[in-house]
């Protein structure tokens, strides 16, 4: 009798756009991959416990560079817990679930289900900041700086949001159960 593999991987990966407006007019563009953290685990597993914590909620935004410097920061690690230097916190504006009941939501190549959750916001300070890290951050207190539960982060080479301009986010977080 051959014993039935219960268990499934799930395998979550995600990438940042970060959009330098001027009004209408793009300044700047950059799409970087990101490293999803150990707090991840724990944020999910309080949503299925039906613990009624909120879910993503919330990006923040940072200047730290750890052993780096502003054009090339320290790698992130997935055991961190917040921003190296936080800067703000700002609400997500929207978040798109493709739903895998209707067309385009799931996808199935080479056995694999994937789903996508895409989340959005926009810093429209107006002061100007200088920007080398980012985070996704959940659960209580994820309004607040350096609580929640930061559940991604990204780092990249400084982008300078000046006073006068926006910065639009559009995170994409891939599920594959594998």
């Amino acid at each position: 009798m051959s014993e039935i593999n219960t268990n499934v991987n799930l395998n979550i990966s995600g990438k940042l756009r970060l959009t330098l407006l001027d009004g209408s007019e793009l300044v700047d563009e950059r799409e970087v991959d990101n490293l999803v953290t150990d707090r991840m685990t724990i944020l999910l597993a309080r949503l299925a416990s039906g613990a009624g914590i909120p879910g993503i909620s919330n990006f923040a935004i940072g200047s730290g560079v750890g052993n780096g410097n502003i054009n090339n920061p320290q790698i992130p690690s997935r055991d961190m817990v917040n921003l190296r230097n936080e800067e703000a916190r700002i609400p997500l504006t929207g978040a798109i679930y493709e739903d895998p009941e209707e067309e385009g939501g799931t996808t199935i190549s080479d056995g694999y289900f994937t789903n996508r959750l895409t989340l959005t916001g926009e810093l429209t300070t107006p002061t100007d900041v200088q920007i080398t890290e980012a985070g996704l951050f959940g659960g209580p207190g994820a309004s607040s700086a350096n609580n929640g539960y930061m559940c991604n982060i990204v780092t990249f080479p400084f982008i300078t949001k000046p006073s006068n301009l926006s910065l639009r986010f559009r995170w994409q977080l891939t599920f594959r159960s594998i």
